[in-house]
Formats: structure tokens, sequence, C-alpha cells
């Protein structure tokens, strides 16, 4: 062991010699291997779903385990909250009538929603808690309360799933933004207003977005942090805007939404230091909305129309904004569309939402990988952690080629060789974690 641990230091010497070269090494690859399109299927065969959030491996896990949830139509005809995973969708159940899914933390152990009771009049929010008693695991549905009143929406879950939002009645039956964690429900409302709902968190669970309607009855976007409180993010600069709402935000406090004026709804980006900006659309597109952020805020999703009101998935990034329906054509000729685009994972990787999928002819969720599947950051048993196994895996296919290698083909080149070996090695020791 000694001897092979030694020849593996002398290759690592060999290949490259700083950091700088190290880099160059790694970066200068032609990548063999494509972005994929999922479709997720329904949990009925002539059924139909949608997708509200994805889990997916961060940092030097990236592309590991991909977890989406939503809803869909059971074989009752009846809408049940949904976890995709491995190629199977699985029934979270319900309180006794429907349910939805709406939020995933990041190791998809919480995903958060609401349900309805039987006969589906009455419905709270919810939170699907994976769970061990007597070496049988499984999720577990738990009611999460009110805050006095008859019912409750859970809207998202941090990235470690300790904190959780959405809306609750209180016992006048006003509609209030809530902050759930350590078993209890923390009222969000902003003095004054008459309506709230946080609609997002941030990965790291530090800021709060969502909408409420101010003493001039008025509906506005705010920011909620627990040392700053509640922040109205306003309209856009201009005349004629008249609301707002804040669907996501980044881990550095980028939030994103939709606001209105007398003529349309436009996709808005939010920072402390530019206010709120109307993200732009290519000619052709209007009336768009914004519904994720990646966690540095630079990546942003959601949907435009075109002007016979049918919805595209877009993407905006610093270069523009792009229809996914143009940008990934070579992924959909079957005929298939990618309606909206609901979130991306923190990394910006993953991109998940509805649209028509023409091998079944119906509305279907959908996962977009927009990085080769072969592509990460040296932890190729998706552990967790870049350490000893993960060396040994490259080094046991070390010379390998072929389009299909899997993780060990770090680069996505078609070859597993010395810039495989030192992704590991350069990422040894890290682990992938929640954003703090």
């Amino acid at each position: 062991m000694r001897t092979g641990m030694n020849r593996l230091l002398r290759m690592s010497r060999c290949l490259c010699i700083t950091i700088g070269s190290m880099i160059a090494c790694l970066s200068n690859v032609s990548r063999l291997n494509a972005q994929t399109l999922t479709w997720l299927g329904a949990l009925s065969g002539d059924a139909f779903s949608e997708s509200k959030d994805v889990s997916a491996g961060m940092g030097v896990s990236a592309g590991c385990d991909v977890a989406v949830i939503g809803r869909s139509v059971d074989a009752n005809n009846n809408w049940h909250a949904f976890l995709w995973r491995n190629g199977q969708m699985i029934d979270l159940g319900t309180l006794g009538g429907a349910s939805y899914a709406w939020g995933i933390s990041g190791d998809y152990r919480v995903i958060v929603g609401v349900s309805w009771l039987e006969g589906n009049q009455q419905y709270f929010a919810v939170g699907w808690f994976w769970e061990c008693e007597n070496q049988v695991c499984g999720y577990r549905i738990r009611n999460l309360g009110t805050l006095g009143g008859t019912g409750s929406w859970a809207r998202a879950v941090s990235c470690d799933g300790t904190r959780i939002v959405g809306n609750a009645l209180t016992s006048s039956q006003e509609t209030h933004a809530f902050l759930w964690q350590n078993n209890a429900m923390q009222d969000l409302h902003p003095a004054g207003s008459s309506w709230s709902d946080a609609w997002n968190i941030s990965p790291n669970g530090l800021a709060v977005v969502g909408a409420y309607r101010n003493e001039s009855n008025q509906y506005r976007a705010f920011l909620w942090t627990e040392q700053n409180g509640t922040r109205d993010l306003g309209v856009p600069s201009g005349e004629g805007w008249v609301w707002s709402f804040a669907t996501a935000v980044s881990d550095n406090q980028i939030a994103v939404g939709a606001a209105e004026n007398n003529s349309t709804r436009m996709a808005f980006r939010w920072s402390s230091n530019e206010g709120m900006q109307v993200l732009p659309l290519p000619a052709g597109y209007t009336w768009a909305d914004a519904y994720g952020v990646s966690a540095d805020g630079t990546v942003i999703v959601g949907r435009a129309r075109t002007p016979d009101w049918t919805p595209h998935a877009f993407r905006w990034t610093p270069a523009g904004g792009e229809d996914l329906n143009t940008t990934y054509a070579h992924l959909l000729t079957d005929g298939s569309h990618l309606s909206i685009a609901r979130t991306i994972s923190p990394d910006g990787r993953y991109i998940t939402g509805w649209g028509f999928h023409a091998a079944t002819g119906r509305t279907e969720a959908f996962v977009l990988d927009t990085q080769p599947v072969c592509g990460n950051g040296g932890d190729i048993n998706c552990d967790g952690c870049v350490d000893d196994a993960d060396v040994l895996l490259v080094l046991f296919a070390f010379g390998q080629e072929g389009t299909d290698l899997g993780r060990v083909d770090t680069d996505c080149n078609g070859i597993v060789e010395d810039a495989d070996l030192l992704m590991v090695l350069f990422n040894f020791g890290r682990c992938s974690r929640c954003p703090l």
C-alpha cells in the first residue's frame, strides 16, 4: 500500500508542477458528454405532473444525487405530492385529501408543502421528514400547525432542512407569512399590512422573500432577515408599476420575482446596490416571471411568453435572457416543449419545471442537467467527501477510454487520465455541505 501511495505521489508531481498549470490542465479539455433532459412521468399512466423544486449534490459532489419534488395526479384523479429520485416517482402521501410538495432540503430528508384533510375543505402546511423507527425508514408527514387560524401552506425549506417558510391563517383569519424552526411557527407579518406570504428562503436560511399588502393596498415584494426585519423592495423605476412579488432569494440576498404595470408583467432582479431591475427579454417575448435563482445570484430561471401567449421556460445570466427551448433544442427534437422553469439548483446546474412531453402527449415535470453528466468535483463514489476511495477509483480506471465512463472521467474528455486524478487530488479532503 505504501508503495502504491508513493507511486501516486510521484505521478501527481509529474502531472502538473504548479496550481496554475494544474488548473490549465483541467480546463483545456474537450467535453464529449452532452447535457441531458429527463421527463419525470406521473404517478399514474395517463396523468400529468408538475415539479416545484430540485435537490442535487453540491460542490465536489455535483451530479451525485438528483431529487425533484412536486405534484402529480394519481390513479384516482387526486393531486398527490411526489418525490422523484433515481428514476422513480414516489407518492409522499397526504393528511387524507390532496397534497402538493413545494420545497426540498439539500439532502432531500425534509420535504415541505401542503396537504388537505379528507374532503379537501381544510389545508395545512406539512413536512415530510425522513425518519427511522425500529430499523424501518421512510418519509413521515407532519402537520406544522398555524398561527391560530384554520389553515397554512409551506412553500420552501432551507438547504439544511431546519427552516421552513410559507403562510398561515391567524385567529382573525388573516394570511400571514411565517418562519418555522425548532418546532415553532414565527409570524413574519409586517406591521400595518393586511396580508403577507413568505414564498422562499435562501439556501443558507438567512433571508426570506415574498410579498405583502401595504397600507395603500399595494402588493410589494419584501425581504426579511433576522438582523434587519422586513424590507420593502419596491417596484422598478419608471411610471406605471403597480405591484411586485419576490419568489426566490440567493445566499447573498439577490431577490428575484415579477413586477406588473398597466400593460405587462416583467421578471426582476433586486440587489441592495442596484435596487429592482427589470430582466431583459429578446425580441418576440413578453410577460415574464422569475421563479428561481442560483445561490450566488448569477443565474435566474422562470418563464416568458410569446405574443400568442405560449409560455417558454427561460434563463437569465449576466449575458442576457434565453429561451431554454432554443438553447437546448437538440434535446427537444421530438416536438416536446419546456413551458416553465420553476427552480434551479444552488450551483446553477439543474433546472426543473414542466412542459409538454411529446412522447406521452401530456404535461410532465422535467429536470434539465445543463452540464455534461460526467463532470464533477472529485467525489467519485458520491459519499459526500473526496477521499482515498475516490483516488483509488480513478487509479483503477486509469487509461480507460469511452463516451460513458461515468464519474471517473471528471473532465468529460473520454479518457481517464492525469487531469481526472488531479481533480481528485486538488479537492482531496473537501466535503459537500449546505451553505452557512
